[in-house]
């Protein structure tokens, strides 16, 4: 995830960390046998909006 954001400020794209929850059942909140804890990450890479 630290390369794609570096890689999207080379590039002038915004980007900003999402994410990350730490012992929460989210495998059974999302259908899944419960009792599996997971970490979770995400990056959001965008641009901004061009409006004409």
């Amino acid at each position: 995830m630290g390369a794609a954001q570096l890689a999207a400020t080379r590039l002038g794209l915004l980007s900003r960390p999402v994410g990350a929850w730490q012992g929460a059942d989210l495998g059974a909140a999302l259908g899944e046998p419960p009792g599996r804890d997971w970490i979770l990450h995400g990056l959001a890479i965008g641009r901004e909006e061009v409006t004409s």
